[in-house]
């Protein structure tokens, strides 16, 4: 594999890291493969550390039909949404209704998804999400509001169950293909932690 010697910082990734509740490594970088990438700092030996990526909806690598709208309400000032029209009901169509977020993951264990969404009606309320090669996730029934809500991924073809990914250590694909038109996504976050995200995030 390439060596990676620079990194350059963007607001669009970001990585934190907490050992026992206390924040020991916080760096938003970007490498030229493309991936987030994370600096764990002042980490213990024996101690377990959460890992938290963040990304902007709109910093994703989308398909054609997916809009990068702006909001000055949002995280970063924008949102993605799907172009009018565009609605995949009973599976993801191809690629140009999909944005994918690249990732690299230090430790392997059990992962949660979560979205900053905004699910006006209940017919503007859903996504398929799916984690590198794995079954799409029925991502619908999001919490409606005329406001941005964090809402967590979960699997209307399994009785609407949380998803958790059991994920290897080393690198993955997190990609999002729109279901319903008239729904925006502002961020996500993958983390290892049970715990739903409040405010804008991180």
């Amino acid at each position: 594999a390439p060596i990676i010697t620079s990194y350059q910082y963007i607001p669009a990734q970001s990585i934190k890291t907490r050992v026992n509740g206390e924040l020991v490594g916080s760096l938003k970088l970007k490498d030229p493969l493309e991936t987030a990438d994370s600096v764990f700092l002042g980490r213990s030996q024996g101690q377990a550390a959460d890992t938290i990526i963040w990304f902007e909806a709109e910093c994703g690598q989308r398909g054609s039909k997916f809009q990068a709208l702006t909001d000055a309400s949002t995280s970063n000032g924008g949102y993605l949404e799907i172009q009018p029209g565009n609605n995949d009901y009973n599976s993801p169509g191809d690629t140009s209704k999909q944005v994918d977020y690249h990732f690299r993951l230090s430790k392997a264990g059990n992962y949660r998804v979560y979205g900053l969404v905004r699910a006006p009606n209940g017919n503007d309320d859903s996504f398929w999400v799916r984690i590198d090669n794995g079954s799409w996730a029925k991502w619908n029934s999001i919490e409606r509001s005329s406001s941005y809500v964090w809402d967590q991924v979960h699997d209307q073809l399994n009785g609407n169950q949380a998803v958790v990914w059991a994920l290897s250590a080393g690198e993955h694909t997190l990609s999002v293909a729109s279901r319903e038109d008239g729904t925006r996504l502002d961020k996500l976050v993958i983390s290892n932690q049970n715990a739903i995200p409040s405010g804008l995030g991180g």
